[in-house]
């Protein structure tokens, strides 16, 4: 709950900033301050927390070299996965810039940034229900792999319901938050809002990895997606522009969170 107190409090300050930036027109580098005055913000309601809360007192004389380098081992790839994943979700633009134009661009965020928006529900639901899925690995497996298809489950048929939602209300969406100069949008949002089914899957599945000492298999997995998000962009967008990048990236997120874990036999199950 602290950390929540500390993202909220540094949430509603920069939001109330961005705000009174956008009503006074400020330059786009005032954004970015913006965006560091956030970061900055939560590290010191974290600190503040930390210290009033936790019984712990932290110093540099309790640095140890050894159980660095044994968590930089274990967590390299995780780093080199995160950094990919940022590479995967923003491919699409830079690949649309350079293959269309910054018109075509503008079109799938438009659409993208709604659809984006709702991949919060999976990292939300499954931090909080894994807990007690890890709980059920110290009973027996049949309980913990229960638990593990019911998230999923219940997952799947939230973002399925999501995505029928988009898709059947794309028109109104787009017409009333951005008008009539953003109907190429429309195509895209339908097509990327199904990309949030495969984004509960991956989400769900590389907590698992996590637990089964196999996050080597996350950094392999977002590099094949990368590298079928190139391919499928470079070949979709000269004929379809933005509704080629989404559909890009749909089948790359299917790909990442779903196919490739079919072809090896330690995540096949």
């Amino acid at each position: 709950k602290y950390a929540v107190y500390a993202k909220s409090f540094s949430l509603l300050i920069c939001s109330c900033l961005k705000i009174g930036l956008i009503i006074y027109k400020a330059p786009l580098v005032a954004f970015a301050w913006v965006a560091l005055l956030d970061s900055i913000l939560l590290m010191l309601g974290f600190i503040f927390y930390f210290k009033r809360y936790v019984k712990i007192k932290v110093c540099v004389t309790n640095f140890n070299k050894i159980i660095l380098i044994q968590l930089f081992k274990q967590g390299w790839s995780l780093v080199v996965a995160g950094l990919l994943t940022t590479i995967h979700i923003r491919l699409d633009l830079i690949i649309l810039k350079e293959m269309i134009n910054v018109e075509a661009v503008g079109q799938y965020a438009a659409a993208a940034t709604i659809s984006s928006a709702c991949y919060f529900v999976p990292v939300i639901v499954s931090s909080s229900l894994f807990p007690a899925i890890i709980n059920s690995k110290k009973i027996n497996q049949k309980l913990y792999y229960d638990r593990l298809q019911k998230l999923y489950d219940l997952l799947v048929w939230i973002m399925l319901g999501i995505a029928v939602t988009l898709s059947l209300l794309s028109y109104w969406i787009i017409d009333f938050l951005y008008g009539s100069l953003f109907n190429q949008a429309i195509l895209v949002l339908i097509i990327h809002s199904w990309s949030g089914v495969f984004v509960a899957l991956g989400v769900v599945s590389s907590k698992w990895l996590l637990v089964e000492n196999l996050q080597i298999l996350s950094l392999y997995r977002v590099a094949y997606g990368v590298i079928i998000n190139i391919f499928l962009n470079s070949l979709l967008i000269p004929d379809f522009g933005a509704p080629g990048a989404a559909v890009a990236t749909l089948v790359s997120y299917g790909a990442t969170a779903f196919l490739i874990d079919f072809f090896n036999k330690k995540t096949k199950k």
